[in-house]
C-alpha cells in the first residue's frame, strides 16, 4: 500500500483506520498498538478486510486473516497519515523491536 490518509472512527477499544491502496481501494485497520523506533512513530494494525460501499466490510483477504500489519504514521497537514514501510532495512529494524516486546512480555 502507498501513502494513505486515515479516517478514524472511534470506538470504545481501539480506533479503526481506514486506508485507501495505490488502486483506490480502501481497507480497514483496527489500531493495536503505536510504537516509536529511533524517533520514527508506526502503528501495528490489525488487518479488518475492505470496505464496501455500504459501510460493512469484506471478508478478510486470504493471506490477511488476522493479520498484524506495521505502517509508519507521519503528520500531515495535521492529520495522521498510515504509510506502507517500502524500505526493507527500515522494516526489519521494527520488526525486530516488535519481536524484542514480545519476548520481554515473555519474561
Amino acid at each position: 500500500m502507498s501513502s494513505s490518509q486515515n479516517g478514524n472512527s472511534h470506538t470504545d477499544e481501539s480506533p479503526i483506520i481506514f486506508t485507501t491502496d495505490e488502486d483506490g481501494v480502501e481497507h480497514r485497520f483496527q489500531m493495536i498498538d503505536m510504537i516509536e523506533v529511533e524517533g520514527q512513530v508506526y502503528g501495528l494494525l490489525l488487518y479488518l478486510g475492505e470496505k464496501e460501499a455500504a459501510g460493512e466490510s469484506a471478508e478478510a483477504e486470504d493471506g490477511y486473516d488476522e493479520e498484524v500489519v506495521v505502517m509508519r504514521i507521519i503528520e500531515e497537514d495535521g492529520e495522521q497519515v498510515f504509510e506502507a514501510i517500502e524500505d526493507e532495512d527500515e522494516f526489519e529494524k521494527v520488526l525486530n523491536y516488535v519481536e524484542q516486546l514480545e519476548v520481554d512480555d515473555e519474561e
